[in-house]
């Protein structure tokens, strides 16, 4: 799912290239833009973002076939957790990085979502080896 999120938000960057450079400057706290015009963005963004994280993860969760002493409630706020982590850490790789304004040059910080998500989906232990 975040893997194709992205394959569209690159989409998106080629259709709208001049919104998206803006998103990537107030996303990376680019001085460029504005302070007053960089919270206002930001905020917009940050909340949009909210309420579409907690939708897909809503749904996704209860799509999962869980661990039945698991609740969904405490599934989507792990999970929420996690993405939250991973999109500071992506934020932080942007701050380092400010000539990165389109997703084809985010290869880098994809390859680490990726193997960040290959761990939560089949955990980090090896797999038992049988005799």
């Amino acid at each position: 799912m975040i893997i194709r999120a992205t394959k569209y938000k690159t989409e998106l960057s080629h259709k709208f290239p001049f919104e998206f450079e803006l998103l990537m400057r107030v996303y990376s706290n680019d001085s460029f833009v504005p302070k007053p015009m960089r919270d206002k963005v930001f905020g917009m963004f940050h909340k949009l973002e909210t309420d579409l994280m907690d939708t897909i993860l809503t749904s996704t969760v209860s799509q999962l076939d869980i661990r039945p002493e698991l609740n969904q409630e405490d599934v989507r706020d792990y999970l929420k957790m996690f993405i939250g982590s991973i999109s500071q850490m992506a934020q932080a790789y942007f701050e380092k990085h400010p000539e990165i304004t389109k997703m084809e040059d985010m290869g880098e910080v994809i390859d680490r979502v990726k193997a960040y998500m290959d761990m939560l989906e089949n955990g980090i232990r090896a797999r038992n080896k049988t005799v």
